[in-house]
């Protein structure tokens, strides 16, 4: 299903043209068994990147920084507060 969902979901934003941050929520029809498109985010993070975010990798910074030009990098992110086996 990941696999199918991905290429839809690259498929529909390759073919407008979206570049950046995005993502698609979708949900199957029960009696059809077909995806159907419940929101597409275009240009914002939707904050399921935060819980990345809560474990050292800022998901849309990074994306800022790769976009700009900068080092992408996770060095010197402080995973103190994680706890063990959680990351």
């Amino acid at each position: 299903m990941a696999k199918e969902l991905e290429s839809l979901t690259t498929g529909l934003f390759d073919f407008i043209g979206v570049e950046g941050l995005c993502g698609m929520e979708w949900k199957r029809d029960a009696r059809s068994g077909r995806f159907i498109i419940i929101e597409p985010t275009v240009g914002r993070p939707d904050w399921q990147e935060e819980i990345a975010t809560f474990y050292g990798v800022n998901i849309p910074f990074a994306a800022c920084c790769y976009e700009l030009g900068l080092p992408v990098t996770t060095e010197g992110v402080d995973r103190s507060f994680v706890r063990p086996g959680c990351a």
